[in-house]
């Protein structure tokens, strides 16, 4: 799925985390603790004139260069992704497996990558964190709802051993029932700590309200007490041998490493995998709303002082031709600090800290979101706001100003999805992910630039059908139940925090 995460760069993984060490130490110095000047420096004079009248000027514009993809693919079926950068003596590798949430029940495509880092056939869970230390590497595994992944990142000495590790917990599973119940165990705790944070429960029930119980999308990740609680050792292994196949796994490999290396190194750990992969289609989208579906869920936590607030409609795919427009959509509407959501309801009506909007963009059709935590009792007036800035983005042209300042920040962040070798070689794997063309990032500044305010306003109306927006709320139901009713999309519908 698309999103954006912060990490913990690669360079202090492999290097053994000394930089966030060293960022943990560091300690501010109060002015009486300071150490004195040098007499002998001659003071700084202050700035002369009316130096506020104007900010600074920016330096020089820093031209983005998309990184050159090189691609291969072994005779078994695993497609392979190389970007060569050799500033540093690093390496980040990612094995990308079309075995996302969207196939097998709720929750079991996260927990089997929560399975793969704890033991092989060959290797336990300890065995393998012993060798990592030993190689001050990194080793991670994660599903989202679209795909499986396990990436490492290792200096270049260290990464044929590496390699040897990704491999072992890409082909050699073991689903020890030991391991599995201990890792249940944590799961099942992890579900019950998210009834108590509102924001897991509006996530929730956006996703129980936008999509039937039978839908992929229907559930959270880590999936519900009821397939958690159940699923099996067998379960799992079912699982991973149905859909991690050669076939449909792509290894990217990023930093210092060429491609005839990287093939090497490859053909080496994967060369001998075989089989072929289950046949899956993209989940469908959900059916229309019908006039009988509650448009407005209130889920009531008593003595709540907010309230966290979504509306929500299903969105679009990740290949949706209109990719590009819907980004400078959401931009305007709620992707930046500026946008018309926050600035409305953070800027000019204080009912907030933050507003914003989002479309997940997945194989299928995603949710789209907008809303925030609202003052408790400004959720009315919050509401309707949201909803007049939905309405505006649909019937109102975007400004020059408002289009260039969209468009521009989506150019400048490009850079921020190439900068460890680590988000390198995840940047590259989503390629495969969704089927896009090796130049995608390359061409896409050229494809922002072109998207019109006509373009925009085309996007809102497509895919911010009035008429489908469902109106979701975690709050407290005896002060925001009155004015939820009053916002004109229907009857309020008050379930218990405690179901979810």
């Amino acid at each position: 799925m698309i999103a954006v995460r912060t990490v913990c760069l690669g360079v202090a993984l492999a290097a053994g985390a000394a930089a966030c060490g060293a960022a943990e130490s560091a300690q501010v110095v109060s002015p009486a603790a300071a150490p004195l000047a040098d007499a002998a420096t001659p003071p700084v004079p202050p700035p002369v004139g009316d130096f506020r009248s104007a900010p600074p000027a920016s330096g020089h514009e820093i031209v983005y260069a998309a990184p050159k993809v090189e691609e291969a693919r072994l005779p078994n079926g695993v497609r392979l992704l190389v970007v060569e950068r050799h500033d540093l003596p690093i390496v980040a590798v990612s094995v990308v497996i079309d075995a996302g949430a969207e196939k097998g029940a709720p929750g079991v495509a996260n927990f089997v990558a929560a399975m793969l880092t704890q033991g092989t056939r060959s290797r336990s869970a300890i065995q393998i964190s012993d060798a990592l230390e030993r190689l001050g590497a990194s080793l991670n595994a994660s599903a989202d709802y679209d795909c499986l992944s396990i990436s490492a990142v290792a200096l270049t000495p260290a990464l044929g051993e590496a390699i040897d590790l990704v491999a072992d917990v890409t082909l050699h599973p073991a689903f020890d029932k030991a391991e599995v119940d201990r890792m249940r165990s944590r799961r099942l705790t992890a579900l019950a700590q998210q009834n108590d944070s509102p924001q897991q429960l509006l996530r929730k029930s956006v996703l129980s309200v936008l999509y039937p119980s039978s839908h992929p999308y229907a559930s959270i990740l880590l999936g519900d007490e009821a397939s958690i609680a159940k699923v099996s050792p067998a379960d799992l292994a079912a699982f991973y041998a149905a859909y991690a196949a050669p076939d449909r796994t792509t290894v990217a490999f990023a930093g210092d490493i060429t491609k005839a290396a990287a093939l090497a190194e490859a053909e080496r750990a994967f060369g001998k995998w075989s089989g072929h992969a289950v046949k899956a289609e993209p989940p469908a989208p959900p059916k229309p709303i019908s006039a009988s579906d509650p448009r407005v869920i209130l889920v009531d936590r008593p003595g709540a002082t907010q309230s966290f607030v979504a509306v929500a409609l299903p969105g679009v795919s990740r290949n949706s031709p209109d990719f590009d427009a819907i980004l400078v959509l959401d931009m305007v509407l709620g992707g930046q600090f500026s946008s018309r959501l926050n600035m409305n309801l953070r800027e000019k009506h204080a009912y907030t800290y933050g507003a914003r909007s989002s479309f997940d963009m997945r194989h299928g059709a995603g949710p789209f979101t907008a809303g925030g935590a609202i003052v408790r009792e400004s959720t009315g007036p919050a509401v309707k706001e949201i909803l007049s800035e939905l309405a505006r983005i649909r019937t109102e042209d975007v400004s020059d100003s408002e289009l260039a300042d969209a468009k521009s920040l989506l150019i400048r962040s490009l850079p921020s999805k190439f900068e460890s070798s680590a988000d390198t070689a995840n940047s590259i794997a989503a390629l495969s992910t969704y089927g896009l063309p090796l130049d995608e990032y390359e061409t896409r500044p050229m494809r922002l630039r072109g998207v019109t305010g006509e373009d925009v306003k085309r996007v809102a109306n497509a895919y911010l059908a009035p008429e489908q927006l469902r109106l979701v709320v975690v709050g407290d139901a005896s002060v925001v139940h009155d004015p939820l009713a009053s916002v004109g999309l229907g009857e309020v519908t008050v379930t218990s925090a405690r179901k979810k």
